[in-house]
């Protein structure tokens, strides 16, 4: 019984879809297209509900597959895949926007990786590889879940640089405490990496630390905060200056 009425729900989406656009649909009926279907106790709209009652579209393409099973009643382990392949596809997309994008300094970066990135709950450490002419020729996931010197490895870190012949890399990661100051975690692995850099002959262009608030620059020494700068954070960026 439970399919007919997911079978009708899909049904109704796709038709005003067809009449009025994608853009028209809301963003449960979207989610329920791409689930197609629920289970005997709840139908796929009820599934798409409780799913953003709980999570936003930013959250949807961070958290572990197990994690949204087990939060979300309803939703199978099916579901989840054909979810996680839509946001595959939709990053792919946005990776293929930017390719050729020429990135100048650390403000590029923020720009480019600010509106993913800052929604992260554990850090994420990015190596941006560049050409001579400074435009963007790829993008890779290097560590998750914390900065040190020996997680940001330098086999690991540039890795994708060697094999595109990128001119130099642009190292970026998030801050889940929304603070920009760096560690000393932060500050050793960049000068590892730096040194590392300097021997294969891909320049570390810049260490970029992410939040919703601003970004820390490496290359500068400097804070730069979408709000006035914080004495604490004048003292921090005092503290890690000079690095590269």
């Amino acid at each position: 019984m439970n399919k007919i009425t997911d079978k009708n729900i899909i049904a109704n989406i796709t038709t005003e879809m067809n009449l009025r656009g994608a853009s028209s649909l809301s963003d449960e009926q979207l989610l329920a297209l791409i689930l197609r279907e629920g289970t005997p106790s709840r139908d796929v709209m009820e599934v798409s509900k409780g799913i953003l009652a709980r999570f936003s579209l930013s959250d949807l393409a961070t958290l572990p597959k197990k994690h949204l099973i087990s939060r979300v009643k309803g939703l199978t382990e099916e579901s989840v895949t054909s979810l996680e392949a839509c946001l595959e596809i939709n990053n792919r997309i946005n990776r293929e926007k930017t390719s050729g994008k020429i990135l100048r300094n650390a403000a590029d970066i923020y720009d480019l990786v600010r509106n993913e990135m800052i929604h992260y709950k554990k850090e994420y450490f990015r190596a941006i590889s560049v050409n001579c002419r400074l435009e963007l020729i790829g993008t890779e996931d290097v560590s998750i879940g914390s900065v040190d010197s020996a997680s940001a490895h330098p086999r690991e870190v540039f890795r994708s640089a060697i094999a595109l012949g990128a001119y130099g890399i642009f190292l970026v990661h998030n801050h889940p405490s929304d603070s920009p100051q760096p560690s000393l975690s932060d500050i050793l692995a960049t000068e590892k990496i730096k040194q590392s850099g300097n021997i294969i002959g891909i320049q570390l262009i810049d260490h970029v630390i992410v939040t919703s608030g601003g970004y820390y620059s490496f290359n500068s020494g400097k804070t730069v905060l979408q709000t006035q700068q914080s004495k604490k954070n004048n003292k921090c960026s005092q503290n890690a200056k000079n690095v590269l």
